[in-house]
């Protein structure tokens, strides 16, 4: 069984060498497939690669460009790593050439453009669960949360719902104070 596909390989080879006189002229082609999307404040790795472009003197190598990637903390290097920790959330469209350094002549390029989406980072109460609190004592706790790159409105407003009347009462930044009337539990 091997025998027959080791024959059949070589003859498609020379077969191809015949049809394109005498040696293969493969096109330069994405190998990776597309970048996935990311998240504003986390870092994001992504590593192109390329085949073909075999009509030159020695096997090829390649170098990867993106003149028209947006600022906004992606970049992609000569090598093909499309890294950094994005920074402003939306779809960025750009157009990646891989270029078989191998050859200087003719020169042997593919282009691919490609959308990623930048999502917001989502929003995390980092502050913990209030602690317990004691009727007729003053009480104050404050949340905190982390998300939402956003630089016109980069805080947070707060607001509950279910405090008991009388007591409690949350403000609009997150500032949980007053002094409680009534026992039990609040949720």
């Amino acid at each position: 069984m091997k025998t027959r596909a080791r024959n059949f390989a070589y003859s498609l080879i020379a077969c191809l060498c015949l049809v394109t006189g005498g040696a293969i002229d493969a096109q330069v082609m994405f190998t990776n497939g597309a970048p996935p999307n990311g998240v504003v404040g986390v870092p994001y790795s992504f590593l192109f690669g390329a085949m073909g472009g075999m009509n030159c003197s020695s096997a090829p190598s390649y170098d990867f460009s993106s003149p028209d990637l947006p600022s906004g903390g992606i970049s992609l290097d000569l090598s093909g790593n499309l890294t950094g920790t994005p920074t402003t959330p939306g779809p960025i469209t750009f157009t990646v050439t891989a270029t078989n350094t191998s050859c200087s002549s003719p020169v042997q390029t593919a282009q691919q453009q490609y959308t990623i989406t930048i999502s917001a980072s989502p929003v995390m109460i980092t502050s913990g669960m209030p602690p317990n609190d004691v009727v007729g004592m003053p009480y104050s706790f404050t949340f905190h949360a982390t998300g939402r790159s956003c630089s016109a409105f980069p805080a947070f407003d707060w607001s509950a719902t279910g405090l008991p009347s009388g007591g409690l009462s949350l403000d609009i930044n997150g500032n949980l104070t007053g002094t409680p009337t009534t026992p039990g539990p609040i949720t």
